[in-house]
């Protein structure tokens, strides 16, 4: 019997769950499910080989990071797995970023047969239409490969207003206040920002974020 895993990825785990079960229900034990509503989480799983699934459906509206930015910082490193973004918007209002980010389709979440024939195309092995202007997975990471790309633009949105702040001087307890989210965060995000641009600490950091955008 052919079995392929699934991840399922959205901010609303009500969401995950109505999906999870309409995919059980259509499909029974030939798919597994993982389910995530963190999207730094989803991106630790798919670059784990071990726990990358054969097919990612991705919400375009997550917390830290947009959909987008999720998926290209994938689609930088996998090039064997679809990635499929998911929106309750109008498609037009995502569809050119999310497929210049890597995604080869992008449907609605309540377009289930399109997310089913989509499925059923990876359970069987069988290639699906892959509409203009996204580009098959290969295709997709290859013209991500090409792309010229700087430290400074692996930063997300979120990043780059708390590194304004950070250059500013500002501690994470002023940032928190000044962007209205909570201090852990900011500290979250910082640590991954350090990540981002190999600095040693967030001095480093800011000084690596000036250069970067002069």
């Amino acid at each position: 019997m052919k079995h392929i895993v699934i991840g399922l990825v959205d901010n609303d785990p009500l969401t995950t769950n109505a999906l999870s079960g309409l995919i059980k229900s259509h499909f029974g034990e030939r798919v597994g499910i993982w389910s995530t509503s963190d999207e730094y989480e989803a991106i630790r799983r798919c670059l784990e080989a071990a726990t990358r699934p054969n097919l990612l459906f991705l919400d375009m509206s997550m917390e830290h990071l947009s959909g987008i930015e999720a998926c290209n910082i994938m689609r930088q490193h996998i090039s064997d797995m679809p990635i499929i973004g998911i929106t309750s918007f109008s498609l037009q209002t995502y569809q050119e970023r999310i497929a210049d980010a890597g995604a080869q389709a992008l449907v609605s979440k309540t377009d289930i047969d399109s997310m089913l024939n989509i499925i059923s195309s990876v359970l069987n092995h069988r290639p699906y239409q892959v509409v203009p202007p996204f580009l098959s997975v290969t295709e997709a990471y290859d013209r991500i490969q090409y792309k010229p790309k700087t430290t400074v633009s692996l930063l997300t949105r979120r990043d780059a207003d708390i590194m304004d702040l950070v250059a500013e001087g500002l501690n994470n307890n002023e940032i928190a206040a000044r962007l209205s989210i909570s201090e852990s965060t900011v500290k979250t995000h910082i640590e991954h920002i350090l990540d981002k641009l190999g600095a040693h600490n967030r001095t480093h950091a800011a000084v690596i974020w000036i250069k970067g955008r002069l």
